[in-house]
């Protein structure tokens, strides 16, 4: 399913607020159930995909139990979405906890227990497909969108994670905008009973593995094995594939698995039809030759463009951004595939963030967590002109860094930072993104799938560093993908003494990159000036009537924190044609117009 809404409480409160919260999702993402299940109380109502996918609430009506499923989900067994009667039967043989360690994929399960009288929650791996929840006097509200549940009561503004979102783009940890409104953890199983969410059960810990444990011939081996396996468990339980392909390595990785997988699939990228991106990916489509589509981001962009985007992402990711790029592709196609892939996560089989532990990757020390944040984390604009007292950015990733490693101290820190990547990166940033277009309809990235997962994070970071595992692997599955360029002009293959002389654009690009880091230090940075002959998104939206209405200081919901006077200095300075701050007056944007969505304006 796309979205759930689930109510445990009893009373009039818990019924009135239950009425009001069905209302809401048709007034803020413009759906209505297509199932609802109500007792005296438990309330549930299940809303599909925007292409009708999804099975709609379960329940047997025999015993009383039902199921819930938002996301996607693969069980062991080789079934997946689309079969939640087998795995509701599967619940009630052996439980909520037990069934969690038989699942992979991108879902929250909301699994009703009628003998126990209780609800059981299931989330993935990573917390990737995000799910809230909200305590009430009368009881707990669960929902996977964090807008709805704020909408059902006056919400406090959480400061932190507006904050880190107008500073990063991204809430991180279990915040939403809404003080009262909170993420469920990851790969935790939650009992809600008698109107109370219980503290969950973890079932399944990064200290479970054993990093570095895959070497050589045999890491490559398992993970070229685990790449097919995968391709071809989602092929199984959707078999209308549309896979993204871009000029970078984990795409291509991804299509050379599908196609050594034997199963159907095309492909599709995004952008100007002279991107590099998009004329590698034209050239690779070629090379595999099945069917690919481009399609073009529109150079013009209105406020009712939006609105559709407010709706998929509660406002937590880039309104502007998302509705420009991502959402004309998702929305153009939904009704034509089962389900769209990604390589996200794909960094982690190229160790893409071990370069920041040189010389020491692999030591089992502590990560440098200041530097970590420095350099992943807290990245530019990170403006805070907007803040009477901004919070130390830096120190703040530093701390959520090392608290997410507490277990891992003296794990090799290449471990730390993988796991720093999939708890803070992966869960907040990949997952409100993933989140939001698996609203439209299914999507997953393969390489978050937990066999896949875990084969990498227990292959030799050694390996793994320069992408020499992807380009063996690639290689092996299919040469001529990999002997076709990337974007920075070499190719994706492993280097041998006869293919040395296309490897020379690598050896001009790290030299820019060490030339542009000796300017950087001395403070010498980039202008920002727009692109010859274009407009940008901030500048075509400040025409439209509705955005300057939303972003008058004296009448928004920000004013209170921001103060009027700092919000008027920095949306007459997003005015001008050449602002410093461009994406962070998107991030403002969203933020601005998510607060007045959740108080009715």
């Amino acid at each position: 399913m796309g979205n759930f809404l689930l109510m445990s409480g009893a009373g009039e409160a818990a019924g009135t607020i239950w009425r009001k919260g069905l209302a809401q999702a048709q007034r803020l993402k413009g759906i209505v159930p297509t199932r609802v299940f109500e007792t005296p109380d438990l309330r549930a109502a299940s809303f599909a995909r925007q292409n009708g996918s999804g099975t709609p609430l379960l329940r047997d009506e025999s015993t009383g139990n039902w199921l819930l499923a938002a996301g996607s989900w693969f069980h062991t067994d080789g079934y997946g979405s689309g079969a939640e009667a087998r795995l509701l039967e599967r619940l009630v043989q052996v439980g909520g906890a037990a069934v969690a360690q038989e699942l992979s994929g991108f879902f929250t399960l909301l699994f009703g227990d009628a003998q126990r009288g209780e609800t059981v929650v299931i989330t993935d791996l990573l917390g990737g497909r995000q799910a809230f929840y909200r305590e009430f006097p009368w009881g707990v509200a669960l929902a996977s969108s964090s807008l709805l549940l704020a909408s059902l009561d006056a919400a406090a503004l959480d400061q932190l994670g507006c904050e880190e979102f107008l500073r990063t783009g991204v809430v991180a940890e279990d915040r939403s905008f809404f003080r009262d409104v909170r993420k469920l953890a990851p790969a935790s199983v939650y009992r809600i009973a008698n109107g109370k969410l219980n503290p969950p059960h973890c079932y399944w810990r990064f200290t479970q593995l054993n990093p570095e444990a895959l070497r050589g011939e045999p890491a490559i081996e398992a993970f070229g094995a685990s790449l097919i396996a995968t391709a071809r468990q989602v092929a199984d339980v959707f078999p209308r594939i549309i896979s993204d392909l871009t000029g970078g390595y984990d795409s291509r990785l991804l299509a050379a698995a599908l196609m050594t997988a034997g199963v159907s699939f095309e492909t599709t990228v995004s952008g100007a039809r002279t991107a590099p991106d998009v004329v590698i990916a034209c050239r690779l489509a070629e090379i595999t030759g099945r069917p690919h589509h481009a399609f073009e981001t529109n150079p013009q962009l209105s406020f009712a463009d939006l609105q559709p985007a407010l709706a998929l992402t509660d406002g937590e990711t880039d309104v502007v951004h998302y509705a420009r790029h991502a959402l004309p592709a998702h929305a153009a196609s939904a009704m034509r595939y089962d389900i769209s892939l990604n390589g996200s996560a794909g960094e982690l089989a190229r160790a893409h963030w071990c370069g920041l532990l040189w010389p020491h990757a692999g030591a089992r020390a502590p990560l440098d967590a200041r530097k970590i944040a420095t350099a992943r984390f807290a990245v530019a604009p990170n403006s805070s002109q907007l803040f009477d007292a901004p919070i130390d950015l830096v120190g703040h990733f530093a701390a959520m860094i090392e608290r997410v490693n507490v277990d891992l101290r003296d794990w090799p820190n290449t471990a730390q930072l993988d796991h720093a990547f999939l708890r803070l990166r992966m869960r907040s940033w990949q997952g409100r993104l993933a989140t939001s277009t698996d609203q439209i309809r299914p999507c997953v990235s393969p390489f978050m799938l937990r066999p896949l997962l875990e084969t990498i994070l227990q292959t030799d970071s050694g390996l793994r560093r320069r992408n020499q595992l992807v380009r063996h692997v690639l290689s092996r599955m299919q040469p001529r993908l990999a002997a076709c360029r990337l974007e920075h002009g070499y190719p994706a293959e492993p280097v041998t003494f006869a293919n040395a002389h296309r490897f020379a654009p690598l050896l001009i690009r790290s030299g820019r990159k060490v030339w542009s880091k000796g300017w950087r230090a001395l403070g010498v940075e980039g202008s920002a000036v727009p692109v010859h002959g274009t407009e940008s998104a901030r500048l075509q939206l400040w025409q439209q009537e509705e955005v300057r209405a939303l972003l008058q200081p004296g009448t928004m919901r920000l004013r209170d924190w921001l103060g009027a006077g700092r919000l008027q200095t920095f949306l007459d300075a997003s005015q001008q044609p050449i602002f410093r701050s461009e994406q962070q007056w998107s991030w403002l944007l969203s933020l601005e117009w998510a607060l007045r969505a959740a108080h009715g304006e």
